[in-house]
């Protein structure tokens, strides 16, 4: 009898630490209902404990997702709604042995799940904590691929950043490049454009999936889902896409997916700005070091081919620019400066009247130009020819006249696009690279001056060059 009466009250005791657990799980559940707008504002008073019956169109929403039958998800309802144990323990107690069994299975199974959702939220606090510890874009997208994969139980996920300039969506890969696609297209598209998240089981049996991503990096596409990450000013800056979902439970993202995909979603967004911001003063300091550099080369004194080649270096360190090319303007006709296949400097004499360098001449405008051999005033046997690569052309003033035209390409067929801050390029549409420009072509001036005065050529004609027949 002492034995048997041990093992009741250890029995006992064990039950009340259960549901003592049980109660604990119960309360924090409601304020999550009550968060989520699942469940109406509950009266807490430490005072006076209230229960709120539940309605009649109240329903037990589980954490894990799977269904429970009427009478358990009834009895789950009424212990999460109240704040007095009696009530739940009575309901309990009159149970047969078979409901008690599938009520605790419920429970165990929920708060297995809840318990799961907790150390993945704790995951997801150090992954913040490391995402905000860097402030380089390469390793702050890692960061964050790596864990919604990890959160989401996604096979693969791409962050898609929005490159605003360009207007389209760009992601890094594993070789240093970026595969680049429209804003509109596919998945990440319909997110983008649509700004609300986007779940779908099957991508192949949707008519709108873009398959030229498969295509090109050989990857098998199931499910899909894509959440837009939208900032402070309204703008989408980013679209994060998980791929593939390999859960045990479930191979469809849910909504509980996306709403941890936009967390991390925020993270990144303070991840951009910290790189934006990074980007713009790195890049300002190179280029203001460049100007100095190029300034001090005024008060040198060193033949005029020196000059020319110190104009190349300089410009490659402003805006990653190549083959270089000047027109020293004459009465009629430009004296081109530029660079042959060796490096070697050739002098020339063109035209003052045609090609882009002309126009410039004749207008005093900048231009920049992103397939400069398809504008209908390229014209080669003037201007600098560079295949595809874009251009910029540009006059220089010095005194009121135009004393020549400079040309130069770019380093590469298109502006770096995995970059949110500053790019490497010269970009027309941002004032501190048109103002740099007008400060170097400020000191261009200088330069062309010392190689070859105006006064010294501005009456010089063709004429005088091309002896009669």
């Amino acid at each position: 009898r002492d034995n048997q009466a041990a093992m009741k009250s250890a029995e006992d005791e064990r039950k009340a630490a259960v549901l003592q657990k049980v109660r604990w799980w119960a309360s924090q559940r409601a304020r999550m209902q009550v968060e989520r707008g699942l469940a109406k504002e509950i009266a807490w008073d430490p005072f006076e404990p209230q229960t709120r019956v539940p309605e009649s169109d109240d329903t037990y929403d589980p954490v894990s997702s799977q269904e429970v039958d009427l009478a358990t998800g009834t009895f789950l309802q009424k212990l999460v709604c109240s704040t007095v144990d009696s009530i739940t323990s009575q309901m309990f107690e009159t149970m047969d042995t078979a409901k008690k069994v599938a009520v605790l299975r419920v429970l165990s199974r929920e708060f297995a799940t809840y318990h799961e959702q907790c150390q993945a939220y704790y995951q997801l606090m150090e992954d913040v904590q490391s995402l905000a510890s860097t402030s380089h874009l390469d390793e702050s997208l890692s960061i964050i691929q790596d864990a919604i994969r990890r959160s989401v139980h996604a096979n693969r996920s791409t962050c898609w950043v929005h490159d605003e300039i360009k207007n389209v969506m760009w992601t890094p890969l594993a070789d240093g490049q970026s595969l680049v696609i429209p804003v509109g297209a596919g998945f990440v598209g319909i997110a983008y454009l649509g700004r609300k998240s986007l779940s779908v089981p099957d991508a192949y049996a949707d008519s709108r999936f873009n398959r030229a991503v498969d295509k090109k990096t050989g990857y098998r596409t199931q499910s899909v889902l894509c959440v837009p990450i939208i900032a402070h000013d309204g703008a989408v800056r980013a679209v994060i896409q998980a791929l593939n979902k390999s859960s045990p439970s479930s191979s469809v993202f849910v909504e509980q997916d996306a709403r941890v995909v936009t967390f991390l979603g925020n993270a990144l967004l303070e991840s951009l700005n910290r790189t934006s911001i990074r980007e713009k003063a790195e890049k300002a300091l190179q280029r203001l070091d460049a100007l100095v550099d190029a300034a001090d080369a005024m008060f040198e004194p060193r033949p005029s081919q020196q000059y020319i080649m110190l104009l190349r270096e300089r410009s490659k360190r402003l805006f990653k620019m190549m083959d270089l090319a000047i027109f020293l303007s004459n009465k009629d006709f430009f004296s081109r400066q530029s660079f042959g296949p060796s490096g070697d400097i050739r002098s020339d004499v063109v035209d003052l009247d045609r090609g882009i360098a002309g126009y410039c001449y004749r207008t005093r405008e900048t231009l920049y130009l992103d397939a400069p051999t398809e504008d209908d005033r390229f014209n080669p046997s003037v201007d600098s020819e560079a295949g595809a690569f874009p251009m910029v052309s540009a006059p220089v003033i010095h005194n009121g006249n135009v004393t020549a035209v400079i040309q130069w390409h770019m380093a590469a067929k298109s502006r770096n696009t995995q970059s949110v801050g500053d790019s490497d390029y010269f970009d027309p549409t941002r004032v501190s690279h048109t103002t740099t420009l007008e400060k170097y072509l400020s000191i261009v001036a200088c330069i062309v001056e010392v190689i070859s005065p105006y006064s010294t050529r501005v009456n010089l004609s063709w004429k005088t060059l091309v002896p009669p027949s």
